[in-house]
């Protein structure tokens, strides 16, 4: 069984934390970077060892919901995996997520759904008031597929689910993600600006 994870880094700063825990978790990582936002590359490719297997430096003129993953879905073409994860770069999935991997690739599954751990982790233990102890996001995601060659995210579904595997069967997670994108204040309110920016309300 060989496990391809595909993630891209926009700025995120304790991207290093999140890519260490998930190189111990997969075989290989493919690694897309927002030029618009993350201009200096270069220091990602110095911290990472020999699993780290391509690099692309991207620059979207605009951001959406889909352009970012078909980029990350070509990348993991290029291996041919059994299995794809796809997780954010604040996200980490807990241990839990070897013993999901076996069981998801002996299942007839092409999406691997994910709840995410609540109370959010937070560097000083503080709960995140206005989720009232839940996790953001409340819904769950998939963060992993079974590959099949050219699979597309066009037009979006949501939930990160690939538009070619919607409506086929979901394997649910025994293992949750953890989400960083809150763990320090300063991260929580440019967070909390965003959702507001791009949903309405928080």
């Amino acid at each position: 069984m060989k496990v391809v994870a595909t993630v891209s880094l926009a700025g995120f700063p304790d991207w290093k934390m999140c890519m260490e825990k998930l190189r111990n978790q997969v075989d290989e990582i493919c690694v897309r970077i927002d030029g618009l936002k993350d201009p200096n590359a270069q220091l990602y490719e110095e911290v990472m060892d020999s699993k780290l297997s391509n690099f692309v430096v991207t620059t979207f003129q605009s951001w959406n919901r889909w352009n970012w993953r078909e980029d990350m879905a070509r990348m993991a073409d290029a291996k041919k995996p059994d299995i794809v994860l796809t997780p954010d770069q604040d996200e980490v999935y807990t241990d839990e997520i070897i013993t999901d991997l076996s069981e998801f690739y002996k299942s007839n599954c092409k999406t691997m759904i994910f709840n995410y751990h609540s109370p959010m982790p937070t560097d000083d233990g503080r709960d995140i008031p206005e989720l009232n102890g839940n996790p953001y996001p409340s819904m769950p995601h998939c963060k992993g597929y079974r590959w099949q060659d050219r699979i597309t995210y066009n037009p979006y579904v949501g939930r990160a689910i690939p538009t070619s595997y919607f409506g086929h069967p979901e394997y649910n997670c025994k293992s949750k993600i953890l989400h960083y994108c809150m763990f320090t204040k300063e991260l929580e309110e440019q967070k909390k600006k965003w959702v507001i920016n791009e949903y309405g309300i928080f």
